[in-house]
């Protein structure tokens, strides 16, 4: 009995060891690697099942500052993230975000509304309508700002016969800190002119590029 409790309690250590991995900052920001001694913070990584778990802390205090969650490198519940007084300055969800595998748009044939009585979906004033409304509406999240974080989000949706506009899947991701905020954007759009086939209203899928720069 003795030896089978030994053996468990190697087999159990040895698996929470691969499990989780700690690295050590010397700035808030998480930029400087150095050694644990040097460290005034760290990083712990953890997975259990299929969720990866990313919490980092200040170490003279063991305050938490962010604390993250993923399922196939995909963002999963809600983020948090603090300031080194311990208020928190973000909290986001990210289970509604849905991310293509192969990185190809889909739904589209340049026939489909060529034909009489067809039309694209268009948005309220057209392309300049669009345009004003990226212009006014997208954010720029703080968090993502002082991370220097930028890139291009391509995220596809579709306008269903009513005019709806709903996000189905991120194509192209910069940071799930940016894919969010043109996923909400998408979601809060105004109601299109849908796209008409044959004089009919019907379902139509359309691309968005959104652009972040901190230039």
């Amino acid at each position: 009995m003795k030896a089978s409790a030994i053996l468990i309690l190697i087999v159990l250590t040895s698996t929470s060891a691969l499990a989780q991995k700690t690295e050590y900052f010397k700035d808030s920001g998480f930029w400087k690697d150095c050694s644990e001694k040097k460290a005034s913070f760290k990083r712990e990584t953890s997975k259990t099942n299929d969720t990866v778990v990313v919490r980092s802390y200040r170490m003279d205090d063991n305050l938490l500052l962010e604390e993250r969650k993923f399922i196939n490198d995909s963002p999963v519940g809600k983020w948090k993230s603090f300031d080194l007084n311990g208020q928190l300055i973000y909290a986001e969800d990210f289970t509604k975000l849905v991310y293509k595998q192969d990185g190809d748009v889909t739904h589209f044939a340049d026939s489909e509304f060529d034909c009489d009585g067809c039309s694209y979906a268009l948005f309220p004033d057209g392309s300049e309508g669009l345009s004003n409304y990226l212009k006014m509406n997208l954010n720029y999240p703080n968090i993502a700002k002082d991370a220097n974080i930028t890139g291009i989000v391509l995220v596809e949706f579709m306008i269903d016969d009513d005019g709806n506009a709903t996000p189905f899947q991120v194509v192209k991701s910069a940071h799930p800190y940016l894919d969010i905020e043109c996923w909400k954007l998408i979601e809060s759009m105004p109601k299109w002119s849908p796209a008409m086939r044959e004089g009919k209203a019907v379902n139509s899928y359309a691309a968005l590029p959104f652009r972040f720069s901190l230039k």
